[in-house]
């Protein structure tokens, strides 16, 4: 099942790209993106429910994997509204914090990961949350004391495409963690 919602996911979301950008109909862009929004969170509810189930980890380490997966509605919700307003300074500072939160749970998240199984994808996306969080606070930094207009664009820009290709990827990532999760924990964290 959590193989069919990957590969759903990744299709649905390129799907949706190449009708965008070919200017497509707006009907398939509503059912490419609730399928796509089913299968992301399918997929999530999955990580969810195997970090809730994984003992091996300390509450703490739970706690930060189960926020993180719940944290990815705001991300989630970024991208969404950009289809119905344009994006502002108020409106970037109103999702910088949970924005920031959303990469710094991350961080807890792969940082855990990646003591447990030792994957360098998990220390990939360790570093990614990382520059993530600390390129959003520059970025908002450009808005509020250099240029409202240049900050608001590229902090839009830049969450907008991150989101995007987080999500094109979140089926890889969840069929590797769901692999990883179901082998046999060494240590506890």
């Amino acid at each position: 099942m959590t193989r069919l919602m990957a590969y759903l996911s990744t299709l649905s979301i390129l799907a949706f790209a190449v009708v965008f950008v070919s200017r497509g109909t707006g009907y398939l862009l509503y059912l490419l993106a609730g399928m796509a929004v089913v299968a992301i969170c399918t997929l999530l509810l999955r990580v969810f429910r195997l970090a809730s189930r994984h003992e091996v980890w300390s509450p703490v380490s739970r706690n930060w994997i189960r926020g993180h997966v719940m944290l990815h509605l705001v991300p989630m919700s970024y991208l969404v509204l950009q289809f119905f307003s344009q994006p502002s300074l108020q409106f970037n500072e109103f999702y910088l914090l949970p924005v920031l939160l959303f990469f710094f749970s991350g961080r807890q998240t792969w940082r855990v990961l990646f003591e447990q199984f030792g994957s360098k994808i998990y220390r990939v996306f360790y570093l990614g949350n990382t520059g993530m969080m600390v390129g959003h606070m520059v970025l908002m930094s450009l808005g509020v004391f250099y240029d409202a207009q240049f900050g608001t664009s590229v902090f839009c820009r830049t969450l907008a495409s991150y989101t995007s290709i987080h999500f094109l990827i979140l089926g890889f990532s969840v069929l590797k963690i769901e692999r990883d999760l179901i082998s046999e924990p060494s240590h506890v964290y």
